[in-house]
């Protein structure tokens, strides 16, 4: 199967791989010559579709390399859009590195919208510039009044469960109630479907949260990228959101979306954004 991982990096010592022999870099994690896989964490050689370091104990998650959906390590094939992860496939996932953030710009996003031809992401439901209805799963375009897909099945709206405001199937969070839909098992790691109550996969019962963003105080708009500057709902310290956390309270926050995110989340639970640790000035 070929997977890619979202995982980030650790200072290492230069070392040699064991498979080709090639002297590696310090923040390399996959060896450029032979495609031998690492830790990022203890640098240890892992199997291609490791889902845990046997040195150090690291986890990692699983996506697919089509629609960046979350998978179990043992999937066959994607549950969000269908893709087949056979040995035989070309290898066109490859290894994703550290996002910070959400993609901003149209040549980021997914796919082609079947109305306009703009770019766009399938999971909004519609094309920003005409207005065209399209699944969230595959893409294909739909009529106002379409319930499911007619070409992947995919039911189109759901309740939240929490406040049963009607919502588009792959809306991360409630508009109406801040409830947090999880898009992965926290006990399997399989991907879920938007609302899911109980993971098809391991039965496991999900437990849905109700979960604030910090709020954007100013935008500042500079020379290849945009400041935001957030208001800490801790302390009330405006900061760079880029930082990941409060200078003063350490409140962590998510750079990607800026969900407030607790002290043990490696990973923002709405976006899969990577926690990464930010080097504060101890003054």
């Amino acid at each position: 199967m070929n997977f890619c991982y979202n995982r980030h990096h650790a200072m290492v010592a230069t070392i040699r791989c064991p498979r080709c022999e090639l002297v590696l870099a310090e923040l390399t994690d996959i060896c450029p010559n032979c495609g031998q896989d690492f830790c990022p964490d203890c640098m240890a050689p892992l199997a291609a579709d490791a889902a845990l370091c046997e040195v150090c104990g690291a986890n990692f998650d699983f996506f697919c390399p089509d629609c960046d959906a979350a998978v179990a390590p043992e999937a066959s094939r994607c549950p969000r859009c269908g893709l087949s992860f056979d040995e035989e496939a070309p290898d066109v996932a490859g290894r994703a590195e550290q996002t910070d953030a959400a993609p901003e710009t149209a040549e980021e996003y997914g796919i082609d919208c079947p109305g306009c031809g703009e770019r766009l992401y399938a999971e909004d439901g519609f094309c920003t510039e005409c207005g065209q209805v399209i699944c969230v799963r595959c893409g294909t375009a739909l009529a106002d009044e379409d319930q499911t897909c007619p070409s992947c099945g995919q039911q189109q709206y759901f309740n939240c469960p929490l406040c049963s405001f009607e919502l588009t199937s792959g809306t991360e969070m409630c508009p109406n109630c801040q409830a947090l839909f999880p898009t992965t098992c926290p006990a399997c790691h399989g991907a879920l479907e938007t609302g899911a109550s109980v993971c098809p996969h391991c039965q496991q019962q999900l437990r849905i949260e109700q979960r604030d963003s910090v709020r954007i105080v100013q935008t500042i708009p500079l020379d290849t990228t945009v400041l935001r500057l957030v208001s800490c709902p801790r302390c009330g310290r405006d900061f760079d959101a880029q930082l990941g956390i409060c200078p003063r309270c350490s409140q962590p926050i998510c750079t990607g979306c800026q969900l407030i995110l607790y002290e043990n989340e490696r990973r923002c639970p709405r976006c899969e954004t990577s926690r990464v640790s930010p080097l504060l000035c101890p003054a």
